[in-house]
């Protein structure tokens, strides 16, 4: 089987669902795959069994339905890979504006229609979109790749050594996280009352950034996370956060944020309590239901215990490695052939232009 993975931008989505999907199969070669980005569907896919087109919120390039109804005649399979809860956009979301328009709505329907097999991140986004569409759905995690090189200056065990001990308390996001850092204002106003340091890296919310108490770190930017996971490895964090605004869309997001926290800062994380973290099982993530100021700083402190007493523990569960969640691809990638074959095996309808008398 050879596998055609196009995805219309480099993107963090493009990153775990084409880039390192293929750097798995470079390594165990018993599957061709090849990936490429391009605002138009390259002809190199022709040829290819399966064509998986990958889709995130962040730029949703409309690919003319009629290439994908050449490939579907043609025989080969169709899978499209979403990462989002595309039919229930937030209002509050940084790219809103490019889905107020019920041709992309419709564009997303019809594609996913045309689908042979509907790919998403979590459970939670699998049981949402079925209610939109009939095709089947197939969860498969965001991995990481357990080969990855990243230097930690902080070992297991061991503490940052730091001069000023208050303690920092920090979070890592994109500007689509601006909302869920305001229904935390005053989470972030209790937070620097009871003496810690509030560092926001990449993303600045207004209400509070710029005050004593708190601190702001540029992101690094780009579609490739790796330059992003060094730069989490080198913070000397000891509570990080990961507040989510409560929507649909953000229940069916995938937990990576607090695995990248675990995983590359190595302190513990007070997040909000949702869907999207309860797929994390790690004793040192304490999960927070809503904003109450008191409840999270309680939770903050007793992590900074937490932490402060073990130093750092990176922990990323194995479901979440490349060599649990890559099989699920090659599993996904056969049954969508299977279905498309039978398809093709279907008798074609075929119509006739009326005859005049």
């Amino acid at each position: 089987m050879n596998v055609f993975i196009f995805s219309p931008e480099t993107s963090t989505t493009h990153y775990y669902r084409a880039k390192l999907t293929k750097r798995f199969f470079d390594r165990h070669p018993e599957l061709d795959v090849r990936v490429e980005v391009s605002h138009l569907l390259p002809s190199a896919a022709s040829g290819y069994d399966v064509l998986q087109v990958v889709y995130s919120t962040a730029n949703p390039t409309l690919v003319p339905l009629i290439w994908l109804d050449e490939w579907r005649e043609a025989g080969a399979a169709l899978v499209v890979d979403c990462d989002d809860l595309v039919f229930d956009i937030p209002t509050w979301h940084p790219y809103m504006s490019k889905w107020l328009s019920w041709r992309v709505q419709d564009f997303f329907r019809d594609l996913f229609t045309k689908a042979d097999l509907l790919t998403v991140t979590t459970p939670h986004l699998k049981k949402q979109l079925s209610r939109f569409v009939p095709t089947e759905i197939r969860d498969i995690p965001n991995a990481y790749d357990p080969l990855l090189k990243i230097h930690r200056p902080v070992s297991p065990g061991q503490l940052p050594k730091r001069v000023d001990t208050t303690p920092i308390v920090g979070f890592a996001g994109g500007a689509q996280h601006l909302w869920d850092l305001h229904v935390m204002t005053p989470v972030w106003k209790e937070l620097i009352r009871a003496g810690c340091l509030l560092q926001f890296m990449g993303c600045d919310p207004p209400d509070i950034i710029g005050k004593p108490g708190t601190s702001f770190l540029p992101g690094t930017g780009g579609g490739d996370p790796e330059p992003y996971y060094q730069a989490l490895a080198h913070l000397e964090w000891d509570v990080a956060v990961a507040p989510l605004a409560e929507h649909p869309a953000n229940h069916c997001k995938s937990p990576i944020k607090v695995l990248e926290y675990r995983n590359f800062i190595g302190c513990p994380v007070v997040c909000t309590k949702s869907p999207t973290y309860a797929q994390v099982d790690d004793d040192w993530v304490t999960r927070v239901e809503g904003y109450d100021p008191k409840r999270w700083a309680a939770a903050v402190y007793e992590a900074i215990e937490l932490g402060g007493s073990r130093g750092r523990k990176y922990s990323l569960p194995p479901e979440f490695l490349l060599d649990s969640a890559a099989p699920a691809w090659q599993k996904a990638w056969s049954e969508a052939s299977a279905i498309a074959k039978t398809r093709s095996a279907e008798p074609k309808m075929v119509s006739f232009a009326p005859v005049r008398a």
